[in-house]
């Protein structure tokens, strides 16, 4: 088998539904129930646990891939689908098609890898950062002032509650 055409990739890898049965069989060798495996895809696709998706959920993704995706991808040769038994295997032409899961899902899911956070940092809603950033420049010029004049903090401190208050209330 020849590794799959960039027209074939793209059209593999265009649907989301499509790229999770791909990466349910880049981390599953054993055979599948296609049952089994649309509600995996649904719990991913819905961000639930398996246990705890509806029976509407359920029946979308699986009809959407019995009737679609599933023949896509066996017309790919990327999976065999037995129809008398349900059962859903890989072929080998997934090996191709594995490194570039692997890079979908860096994209999507590891984002921290490409756009690092601070993650010791507590996460603050966006409407707070610039009264926190100013109330902590408020801090720290209050801090540098009281060195140089208590009077000058007075001030300051005056003009960092002011500030403060505009910030936080829109006054």
């Amino acid at each position: 088998m020849d590794a799959p055409s960039r027209d074939e990739l793209f059209q593999l890898l265009s649907n989301q539904r499509r790229r999770e049965v791909l990466r349910y069989f880049s981390t599953h060798s054993e055979n599948v129930e296609l049952r089994v495996l649309a509600d995996w895809v649904a719990a991913q696709e819905y961000d639930t646990p398996i246990d705890q998706l509806t029976e509407k959920q359920r029946q979308r993704v699986y009809i959407s891939l019995y009737q679609t995706h599933i023949p896509t991808l066996v017309d790919h040769e990327c999976i065999d689908y037995n129809q008398s038994t349900g059962f859903v295997r890989r072929t080998d032409r997934m090996d191709d098609l594995d490194r570039y899961l692997k890079l979908e899902s860096l994209t999507r899911s590891d984002t921290d890898i490409i756009n690092p956070t601070f993650g010791w940092l507590p996460s603050v809603p966006r409407q707070y950062t610039a009264p926190l950033i100013m109330s902590g420049c408020s801090v720290l010029l209050l801090g540098w002032f009281s060195i140089v004049s208590p009077l000058v903090l007075l001030t300051i401190s005056w003009i960092g509650l002011f500030s403060f208050l505009v910030l936080c209330h829109g006054w």
